[in-house]
């Protein structure tokens, strides 16, 4: 990262739990079924955007004290026929927002979860499959 009045760059925060090979090691480098995902910063936050197994995923990082804090999740997949379901998750407000969208005949509709906001996970703590579990 750098400061915003010099071109110095200064280490904020290192990882390497957080994104996950693409090729298999144990399974002799067998693909997995997802790709690299990609990583950049904008506007002072850090996204990542994953897709694995057709999950979508994008996971959003506030800056704060010197770590990486993840503050959003939005997920989205299809069952390959009509329905693609939503997921909105806001760990700072403690809302979780689930829309499962039918372009068949049916409805949409949505699950409305709220739940207490607790310390918000720095990514240097955070694995892949930590990440699943929201």
């Amino acid at each position: 990262m750098s400061q915003s009045n010099s071109k110095k760059l200064k280490l904020a925060v290192s990882t390497d739990k957080i994104l996950e090979p693409q090729y298999d090691a144990e399974k002799y480098g067998m693909k997995k079924n997802f790709r690299i995902p990609d990583v950049f910063i904008e506007n002072g936050k850090l996204t990542i955007l994953t897709n694995i197994n057709e999950l979508k995923s994008r996971y959003i990082f506030r800056f704060s004290n010197g770590n990486f804090e993840l503050t959003n999740i939005a997920r989205i997949i299809s069952d390959g026929r009509e329905i693609t379901t939503e997921t909105e998750i806001d760990l700072l407000k403690g809302t979780k927002v689930v829309f499962d969208q039918d372009f068949g005949p049916k409805k949409k509709y949505k699950v409305r979860e709220k739940f207490k906001p607790k310390a918000l996970p720095k990514i240097q703590n955070l694995t892949t499959s930590d990440l699943a579990k929201y």
